[in-house]
């Protein structure tokens, strides 16, 4: 989620500027100051493999895949996941 929002920073800030689009009690509230964003950078790194590890043993605890090889499976983590992907066959021989 901080990825998503540091990649799309500009247009954010676009938005929350615009006295058309947001209001000025809103843009208080919700709008970054600099040492804000480097925070967010600065987080990224560190969250990102913490969340892969929690989507990991989730995928294992939650859905009983009885192999760390299948749960790090991209196909298999977006069946489990995301229903439009729940017409995926899954195949039997994993190498």
């Amino acid at each position: 989620m901080l990825e998503r929002l540091s990649e799309q920073r500009l247009p954010v800030q676009a938005v929350l500027a615009d006295e058309t689009v947001t209001k000025v009690g809103i843009r208080r509230s919700l709008a970054m100051r600099e040492c804000q964003w480097e925070l967010v950078a600065q987080l990224i790194p560190v969250l990102r493999p913490l969340a892969k590890n929690t989507v990991r043993n989730e995928l294992i605890t939650r859905f009983k895949l009885l192999s760390r090889l299948l749960a790090e499976s991209i196909p298999i983590t977006a069946r489990t996941l995301d229903p439009r992907f729940k017409h995926l066959k899954l195949r039997t021989g994993f190498t």
